[in-house]
């Protein structure tokens, strides 16, 4: 938005309950020509930002929020108690434009796909920036279950799914207590916490099988994405306060600091078609092993158990937040403008590093694709050589020499430092994995071979792995 729009709008929002004449507001900005005044009270008429009353001369000009007045539904847009905008829809198009006040602040911290501008945004799809709002796989079927209606716009004005930097009320908000903006860089590590691995919680859970289990709102369908698509969004996720030596759901207004996600009965279940197990703790080990030993920015993981569980379920401190302040996180894909139903269909090429959140491997489990990498690098997902990855480094404007000596430390950290780690898992209650007999045409059914334990299944995958980077030259 231009600075004469800008002039302009604050003038008339702080004086909102006054008529001016076009000679009362060239009086406000001397140094700007008539022409680009008139323009832009123009432009602002046409964004409904502003109304006239008059003509020729006797013309006056009085702040408006017709902008947003208009929208047949509506939601206000939250960020840290400040109004950011308006979401409307008129079952035919969404609708967005940004609210007036903070459309004249200095400080914009919402980082949007729609630039800074007094105009009203529309499309037919919801905009990325607040779909990707919006839970997936189970969480997602449970919220159209509760609002009766799968309409993007109406699951986000019933959207408890987790306390986001953006807030959607139906409703103007007013708060109590005024919170402190917060510097990210400041508060990183107190932010991320520290764990070591195995960390387990001991604490008594006050959850429910409902909470933890909501697998009677799965079909077999939604069941068999949650195992082949991925292994984060598609997992049921759960807020949760840890305080007084348990674990529970949040009161209303509680801060968050953690959320959790239970281990799934049917892919904990040996004897299912899904059988997809101990995805906590395959992901609690990467997750610190990235964060102690190779030094990327990770949030504090753990474990939890309860008498009867199958598996242990895991938990995540999150990486966004501080003593109320949200920090904005964004997906990938909202940068891409890509929506939910086909934000894995890009490339390496296309993304950039951010904090890690979510680490698992996926080598010793039957019945998937392995790909070295979901997201293409040079075209190629399995057998991926260090001359692949280098033409990432140089799209990317990496220094081809810091790319060597960083793959070289990760390669070498993994290659000493992961058994060491695998091993750990003895620590633990035994785990075990049950292998099976791939199915024939004669017989569908999948029988289990063989029971091994956790450790055991990882560190031959492991070996595998680095054979694999051998071949591909990783280690030259």
């Amino acid at each position: 938005m231009n600075e004469t729009l800008k002039s302009i709008l604050e003038f008339l929002y702080r004086n909102k309950l006054e008529y001016f004449t076009r000679s009362n507001i060239e009086e406000q900005i001397p140094t700007v020509k008539k022409r680009a005044i008139l323009n832009a009270l123009s432009q602002l008429l046409e964004d409904k930002r502003i109304e006239r009353r008059g003509q020729g001369s006797a013309t006056k000009y009085i702040f408006s929020q017709a902008y947003h007045q208009s929208f047949r539904e509506k939601l206000y847009i939250y960020q840290n108690q400040i109004c950011i905008g308006y979401l409307g829809f008129d079952y035919e198009q969404y609708l967005f434009a940004y609210d007036t006040k903070y459309l004249i602040d200095t400080t914009h911290n919402a980082v949007f796909a729609m630039p800074i501008d007094s105009k009203t945004y529309t499309q037919g799809k919801c905009f990325v920036d607040f779909e990707e709002l919006l839970p997936e796989g189970v969480d997602k079927k449970i919220l159209i279950e509760k609002t009766g209606n799968a309409t993007e716009f109406f699951l986000l004005a019933n959207n408890n799914y987790s306390s986001n930097d953006l807030i959607l009320s139906l409703e103007p908000l007013s708060f109590n207590k005024k919170i402190k903006t917060e510097s990210y860089l400041l508060r990183k590590e107190k932010i991320l916490g520290k764990n070591s691995f195995p960390n387990v919680y001991d604490l008594a859970v006050k959850l429910d099988e409902t909470a933890l289990f909501p697998s009677e709102f799965v079909s077999q369908e939604e069941v068999e994405k949650v195992r082949t698509i991925s292994l984060s969004g598609y997992q049921h996720k759960l807020q949760v306060v840890i305080k007084d030596g348990s674990i529970g759901m949040p009161k209303e207004g509680e801060e968050v600091e953690y959320f959790i996600k239970p281990y799934h009965p049917q892919k904990a279940d040996p004897n299912s078609a899904y059988y997809f197990p101990h995805i906590a703790l395959n992901e609690h080990l990467h997750m610190s092993f990235a964060k102690n030993e190779l030094g990327f920015d990770v949030p504090q993981s753990g474990l939890f158990k309860r008498e009867g569980d199958k598996e242990y379920h895991y938990i995540i401190k999150y990486f966004d937040r501080y003593k109320g302040y949200k920090f904005q996180r964004k997906e990938f894909a909202s940068y891409l403008g890509l929506h939910s139903d086909n934000k894995y269909n890009t490339s390496s090429e296309k993304l950039f590093l951010a904090p890690l959140y979510d680490i698992a491997t996926t080598g010793f489990y039957n019945g998937i694709h392995n790909y070295e990498s979901h997201l293409p690098i040079n075209g190629k997902q399995t057998n991926i050589r260090l001359k692949d990855f280098l033409v990432l480094v140089k799209r990317a404007n990496v220094p081809k020499k810091v790319f060597l000596e960083r793959a070289s430390f990760i390669l070498k950290t993994y290659r000493e430092k992961m058994p060491k780690y695998i091993k750990r898992i003895s620590k633990l209650e035994e785990s075990y994995f049950y292998k099976k007999e791939r199915p024939n045409a004669q017989d569908r059914r999948v029988k289990i071979k063989e029971k091994v334990l956790l450790q055991e299944v990882m560190l031959e995958a492991f070996n595998e792995r680095i054979e694999m980077l051998e071949r591909n030259l990783w280690f030259e």
